[in-house]
């Protein structure tokens, strides 16, 4: 049979699937690829820093003596320094006197002052006796019952205590890992007129201190 033939006009292009499927699949690859290339772009560097703070505390101690030679830190009732009044054979109306120095460690870095004294303890016949605390102002002058100063607290009783306010007894650090120097605060003390034979009587006073700025 004789075969028909078509013009050109006639004829009719019909897409191969395999070469309609590569094109798919490149198009879709230049797709990934430029997603690769979006976040890229996008992407930044980063360049941190650090600071750092330290901090070091500085240190407060007060230590204290009975004789203003040997220090020792006398922190509690259990280990207070015993004054030398020379009280052992007392009678009535005699007077009695004596010299405690403090002053801060070698160790201390700040300025203290004293806040207060208080009676820790008492015991005994205390009625029979009166006192008042002096600070002198030249730590190397003797604490007599005459020697005067800035009175700082009193008792009526050797339980009792009146603080008395005062400016400021300061407790000056020494720097270069020295100790301050030194600050004596002078008991004196009365027997009453009145004073009992074959009585006893004892007390222990609390100097209280806190560092300052």
């Amino acid at each position: 049979m004789p075969t028909i033939s078509e013009s050109p006009e006639q004829q009719t292009y019909v897409p191969n699937h395999k070469t309609r499927a590569r094109k798919i699949r490149a198009v879709m690859a230049a797709g990934a690829v430029l997603g690769v290339g979006a976040l890229i772009t996008l992407a930044a560097w980063t360049d941190n820093q650090f600071a750092e703070g330290l901090f070091t505390t500085g240190s407060y101690n007060v230590i204290s003596s009975e004789d203003g030679g040997t220090y020792s830190d006398h922190s509690s009732a259990e280990d207070s320094a015993t004054l030398e009044m020379q009280a052992g054979n007392t009678t009535p109306g005699e007077q009695f006197a004596a010299g405690f120095w403090l002053r801060t460690d070698a160790a201390t870095t700040v300025d203290g002052v004293i806040t207060g004294i208080d009676v820790a303890s008492s015991s005994g016949n205390v009625e029979e006796y009166t006192y008042s605390v002096v600070h002198l102002s030249d730590p190397e002058a003797d604490c007599t019952v005459q020697s005067t100063g800035a009175q700082i607290a009193s008792g009526e009783s050797l339980g009792d205590i009146n603080f008395v306010e005062f400016s400021d007894v300061s407790l000056h650090h020494g720097g270069d890992d020295s100790r301050g120097a030194p600050v004596q605060l002078c008991f004196q003390v009365e027997a009453s007129e009145e004073l009992s034979q074959g009585g006893s009587a004892s007390v222990v006073w609390e100097v209280q201190t806190e560092s300052t700025d």
